[in-house]
């Protein structure tokens, strides 16, 4: 697990090896399917990559769950990433949220009895 885990990673930056984002996803993606939590890394990786369409089809609802898993796991690098996901996520919530809902309590959005 540690030689493709090393491998995968220079295959993500092309050092000593060509740059090859496809096979480092699989390599990743077998990390994950393998070893689970033991690699937070790899499962962060893997997040990443699908998030941005690198070596995998961009997947943003796919993407998430990995990040957070790597965030919960203690990664610190995981951990920024979410943060700066969550902060994107409610900037773009205030430039287009509906605005026929402003100043209405969130917890009545649905409700068709009032």
């Amino acid at each position: 697990p540690e030689a493709v885990h090393a491998l995968a990673l220079m295959q993500v930056a092309g050092r000593g090896t060509d740059r090859d984002m496809e096979a480092a996803a699989e390599r990743f993606q077998w990390l994950v399917d393998r070893k689970g939590d033991e690699y937070p890394n790899a499962i962060f990786m893997l997040g990443v990559m699908k998030l941005k369409g690198e070596g995998l089809d961009r997947d943003f609802a796919g993407a998430l769950p990995l990040i957070r898993r790597a965030a919960n796991l203690g990664l610190g690098t995981a951990q920024t990433q979410l943060a700066m996901l969550d902060q994107t996520a409610a900037s773009y919530y205030q430039q287009h949220a509906d605005p026929y809902l402003d100043g209405v309590p969130m917890s009545s959005v649905g409700d068709v009895d009032g």
